[in-house]
């Protein structure tokens, strides 16, 4: 029988009666399906549908219909559709999950304008997150974790993309709203709304969940929004990874359902939707994972979209901190030593090992590669992480490499396929959650125990940033190699030797000159990386080795480490090895290191033959940059020469972590990932202080946006933006927390601000408007001229120059400058200047951090030339015209002499890694009081905190730095507490009252004029009985030292401390990190935290891939007072209020590390 003769049957059975149904309409972009069913079943299906006016039962008229009905069996339902399809007998739940199989059906058979995605969606405001999977990737769990995080759900089955046809390029988009069905492996039920929704058994594979938020909604413009490929995988440890736009779309085309409705198979609607929202593939094992990483990288995607890299950096932060354990536990009771910080070598998970290797359609070597040392390592069962990076994903070998990770404890695939070659190996770095990193290839073997040996090796050297290898073992089980000696063969650099002191496992390490590449060991944060230039194969043996060196490692041999290599590949490699590829890698090495090329070119000659090398050498030199020298020593960059990101990292500098501005050729993209941190060459002296607090950077036109979001360095150069900064003396004495900065765009070296693209021009716009963008909240100026920029900073205590011209203008008018010249085609010694040739760039670096501390010291702010490498320098200059001042002809020499003795800080004494980094946030992870709750004291903005609400037996109250909003000690005075307030920058409190005790003095480490320590005004108040205090401090950066020399005593006399914590975006320097940790550890010995709240007045800072508040608001409570246990609390919470109440409040989720 017909569904269509039943649907008559059905209607002269009165089972279909115009009073009794309701017809309505679903729609999704386009498409439309006409629905009859009847009105007591309107609760589950009224808020779902659009009603029709007209109630009566017309089904001819509509092309595609869905009647879910009375069956003639009482309690059935029966369901039928305009396709001919339908079911019968049903009961109540059954019968609405085939109606809406039906109507989606219907609505992706209609749909030929738009590509139709199986896909959950939740919305935050105008934004939207897309969930695109295949049944049982975890959509629905996923989308309803975002729901309880604050988000709103839109759909858990279809969404349509379209295109506007507007002129513009928009998207819009459309989704059905139906209910969500949870399979009967459904375990997340914290994530069930404890209101707003019905569930209904649907059958006994699930339940139907209706929730009240879910509406039908027209198609929208797609104004922003982040694409989340989510795949469950029960146990499975948290990865994110980020998605290049071509990859994004290729998996959007995998979950459409309606490719053959479209033209193309709807690749082009795929690539529209990739290009205009950022992606990441997620997999999860639990929706706790989630927690304080998912929901911030989506609000920090959706508050300023990121590009590829800086959200491949972003999820390696994110990935890196959930796969490290608890590394510093302040949760519980110290002991009376006080806890114990480990190492920031320490490794950061149960894993102690990451075991990586990179593979190129070589399944076969990977697995039995693995599935080796799973065999013959079995002590470290449970403790490694494999790593596979695959080189040609797509290739016949991606699916079988990938489907390992469901067999395989702690294996994650990684795709890379945006360039190919062996220098993709650093992929194994950046992903890798182990402090331990070997490196291998994946037809290589490791003999029994060396793993083990390899991990206590390293836990024995906590501060090695030496790279490691071990001896080839043949074939024969009994013949070894130890080394490469450096000299060319057969179009190769390097070749087998063997080192006695390698024959027995047990000798020590002894240092060698170069190995190949089968196995390597180092520590993650110890990694140089591959010059990301290289492509194919070769050039990387002996260049890694002199990298690690010239950055203060050791390349050492670890007798025990053996390993076997197979080399025969009697079916030929996967892969095609050019010797163009070869050639140009060995250029490119050789260059960035400083070395000559010769001894290379007439090696391939003699090989190849001159009549081919030769050309292919030219075609290398027709790629690099005629404007820049040959390199010296370890200098250049060029915009050509694309080393890694690693290459530029803090630990590869003979100084700290921050620059001023200098001429250094490279190309600004390659920075995104790991931002140039170039240190201060004012390291240690005040001066540095103060332009850390002064300075921002500008990139490159592309990436304006994302290069303000911290410090980097700033740029002169062909091919670059030009990025005078000028700091105004009044600014930095009214307030060192704002920083001002003046971009001059010098139009005739750089073309692209004269003509600009589209793109550019949109996010030079953007940011110009947004004040709160970033690191500098006001813009002085665009498109200044020279002689404008000298107006600006006429004013200025120091003015940071990049410019020759602007240097004689500056100068000319009596502006103190710095002017750094290094690497320019020319260099012109300027009246009145010291000048100073360096070899390179460690000893231009070197030099110019001496003078700076030479200048500070002796109160003469001039200008400094420092010209072209490769020239030769006297070992003690005497500069050929006196600094401006006129200091005298001895005062001159003992300068110079002073360039030589003094020692330079080096990167290792004055960087800091992300696992230190951690570490010390860990320490501000809040915990849980049992049987009290909490209360905002204060105002609704900058001035209000969240304490714990016990304060009715305080009396007496300490508060540390007054401002403008007394609001907390009125508060705290009209609870009937005394309040000692003490602030040397005010005269009086701007809000008078009676309990009231104001002093025009500050808090400080030591007593001084009008200055006093924490335990001397207790002393001097009688306090130093009294401990049912409460201390509040916000004094602007003072509170480190503050309590860094503060006795434990003293701070145990507070019952509750409240605290803002600024300057946390200087976690990245050692000596700040090592204060911090030192102060945090000490609060810890007596107090908890209980509260933290981000002040959105400071910025929000990625520092080495952990995103970082600036200013932290905590709150602690004296641990013997009150019972702990962990939080699950999120905040910010209902009773935080954002300081600034014209920005959003900063999000921290759990904030636990």
């Amino acid at each position: 029988m017909t569904w269509g003769k039943r649907l008559c049957d059905l209607r002269s059975a009165g089972f279909l009666s115009p009073s009794e149904m309701q017809r309505a309409v679903v729609t999704v972009g386009t498409s439309r399906v006409s629905v009859i069913y009847p009105r007591l079943l309107g609760e589950y299906l009224d808020a779902l549908v659009v009603k029709s006016e007209d109630d009566a039962v017309v089904v001819a008229d509509s092309r595609s219909w869905v009647t879910l009905a009375d069956d003639v069996t009482p309690g059935r339902f029966c369901v039928m559709a305009s396709n001919g399809r339908g079911a019968s007998a049903l009961d109540v739940g059954d019968a609405l999950a085939a109606f809406w199989e039906h109507v989606t059906y219907l609505l992706i058979d209609q749909l030929t304008d738009a590509i139709a995605l199986h896909a959950a969606a939740v919305r935050y405001g105008d934004n939207l997150v897309l969930l695109p999977g295949p049944s049982g990737a975890g959509k629905t769990q996923l989308a309803l974790w975002y729901r309880a995080r604050g988000f709103a759900l839109a759909t858990d089955e279809l969404v349509s993309i379209a295109a506007m046809h507007d002129g513009a390029g928009r998207l819009c988009v459309g989704m059905l709203a139906r209910p969500f069905f949870l399979k009967s492996t459904f375990r997340s039920a914290e994530l069930l709304p404890a209101s707003g929704s019905k569930i209904r058994q649907v059958s006994a594979g699930g339940k139907m969940l209706l929730i009240d938020e879910m509406s039908p909604r027209p198609a929208q413009p797609l104004v922003n929004g982040f694409i989340v490929f989510p795949r469950y995988q029960a146990g499975a440890s948290l990865q994110m990874s980020a998605l290049t736009p071509a990859r994004a779309g290729l998996q959007l085309l995998g979950q459409c359902v309606n490719v053959r409705n479209l033209p193309g198979g709807g690749l082009a609607l795929a690539a529209a939707a990739a290009r205009r929202l950022p992606a990441i593939s997620l997999r999860y094992g639990d929706t706790e994972q989630l927690d304080g990483a998912l929901d911030v990288l989506t609000r920090q995607i959706l508050a300023a979209v990121p590009s590829t890299d800086d959200l491949a950096a972003l999820c390696g932060g994110f990935n890196a901190r959930a796969a490290a354990s608890r590394t510093l536990d302040v949760n519980d009771a110290p002991s009376a030593q006080g806890p114990t910080v480990p190492s920031r070598h320490q490794p950061a998970s149960k894993r102690r090992l990451t075991v990586g290797m990179a593979t190129y359609d070589e399944y076969d070597g990977v697995y039995f590669t693995v599935q080796s040392i799973r065999l013959h390592h079995p002590e470290l069962a449970g403790a490694i992480e494999f790593i596979v990076v695959d080189n040609n994903p797509g290739g016949p070998c991606s699916e079988a490499l990938k489907s390992l990770g469901d067999w395989i404890d702690g294996y994650r695939y990684i795709a890379v396929g945006e360039r190919q070659g062996t220098a993709v190996r650093d992929a194994v770095f950046e992903h890798a959650s182990c402090d331990i990193v070997l490196c291998m290839d994946p037809h290589v073997l490791i003999v029994p125990g060396a793993l083990s040996r390899l991990i206590d090796y390293f836990q024995a050297t906590p501060d090695s940033r030496d790279l490691v290898q071990g001896p080839l073992l043949y074939d024969d089980l009994r013949s070894i190699s130890t080394h490469f000696e450096p000299q060319w063969r057969a179009g190769m650099y390097g070749t087998w030797a063997s080192d006695p002191r390698g024959s027995d496992p047990n000798s020590p390490p002894f240092d060698i000159p170069m190995q190949g590449l089968g196995l390597f060991a180092c520590r993650r944060e110890a990694w140089l990386g591959f010059n990301r230039s290289f492509r194919g194969f070769g050039g990387e043996e002996g260049y890694i080795h002199e990298k690690f060196r010239r950055r203060g490692g050791r390349t050492l041999c670890l007798p025990f480490l053996r390993w076997l290599h197979r080399f025969a590949r009697p079916l030929g490699p996967p892969y095609v090895n050019r010797w163009e590829d070869r050639i140009r890698n060995y250029f490119i090495g050789l260059t960035e290191l400083g070395f000559e090329t010769t001894e290379m070119e007439a090696h391939f000659a003699e090989v190849l033959g001159a009549d081919v090398v030769k050309p292919i050498l030219a075609n290398i030199r027709a790629t690099m940059p005629t404007h820049v020298p040959a390199p010296a020593g370890n200098a250049i960059r060029s915009d050509v020469i694309r080393p890694s990101e690693e290459v530029y990292s803090p630990h590869n500098f003979s100084f700290g972590d921050q620059w001023a501005t200098i001429n250094f050729y490279l190309n600004m993209s390659v920075m995104k990932r790991q931002r140039i941190r170039l240190a201060s060459v004012l390291n240690g002296v005040s001066l540095h202080r103060l332009h850390k607090e002064i300075l921002d950077v500008l990139d490159s036109p592309g990436e304006i946006e994302l290069t303000l979001a911290e410090p980097t360095v700033g740029v002169d150069g062909y091919n670059v933006w030009n990025a005078p900064y000028f700091p105004t003396k009044n600014r930095w004495d009214a307030s060192r927390r704002h920083k001002y900065v003046c971009m001059q765009f010098d139009g005739q070296s750089f073309g692209q601000v004269k003509n600009p693209t589209l793109e550019e021009e949109r996010l030079i716009r953007r940011f110009l408007q947004d004040r709160c963008h970033g690191l500098a909240p006001m813009i002085l100026g665009k498109h200044l001229s020279v002689q404008e920029c000298v107006d600006i900073a006429t004013d200025s205590a120091l003015f940071v120059g990049v410019d020759s011209g602007m240097s004689h203008l500056c100068h000319s008018v009596g502006v103190p400058i710095f002017l750094l010249e290094y690497s320019l085609p020319t260099v012109t010694a300027h009246n009145g200047k010291t000048h100073i040739l360096c070899k390179g760039y460690d000893d231009f670096a070197s030099r110019f951090d001496r003078y700076v501390n030479y200048l500070h010291a002796a109160g003469l702010p001039d200008a400094l030339d420092i010209g072209k490498p490769g020239q030769e320098l006297a070992a003690a200059p005497t500069p050929s015209v006196l600094p401006a001042g006129a200091i005298g002809q001895a005062q001159n020499k003992s300068f110079c002499r002073s360039l030589a003795a003094r020692d330079i800080p080096t990167a290792t004494d004055v960087c800091c890694g992300q696992h230190a980094i951690r570490q010390v946030l860990s320490l501000f992870t809040p915990r849980a009081v049992v049987g009290h709750s909490k209360a905002r004291i204060g105002g609704e903005c900058d001035g209000g905190y969240v304490m714990i609400d016990d304060l009715q037996d305080v009396q007496v109250c300490y508060s540390f730095g007054i401002g403008f909003d007394v609001s907390w000690d009125v508060d705290m005075a009209q609870r009937g507490a005394t309040v000692f307030q003490y602030d040397h920058t005010v005269a009086a409190p701007r809000q008078p009252h009676a309990a009231f005790c104001f002093r025009q003095i500050g808090i400080a480490p030591a007593d001084g004029d009008n200055m006093r320590t924490l335990q001397s005004l207790l002393n001097e108040n009688k306090h130093s009985s009294d401990k049912e205090m409460i201390l509040k401090i916000d004094v602007e950066g003072a509170e480190w030292d503050v309590f860094d020399h503060a006795p434990s005593h003293v701070l145990g006399h507070f019952k509750q401390i409240v605290c803002e914590f600024h300057g946390l975006a200087e976690l990245r320097d050692r000596r700040w990190c090592e204060r911090a940790t030192r102060v945090l550890v000490k609060l810890a010995n007596t107090h908890a935290p209980v509260h933290v709240h981000g002040n959105n007045f400071g910025s929000f800072n990625i520092v080495d891939g952990v995103p970082v508040p600036d200013v932290l608001e905590v709150t602690y409570v004296r641990r013997s007072s009150y019972s702990l246990e962990p939080s699950a609390e999120s905040f910010p919470t209902v009773l935080d209020r954002p300081n600034n109440p014209s920005a959003s409040d900063v999000y921290l989720g759990r904030f636990a590390f």
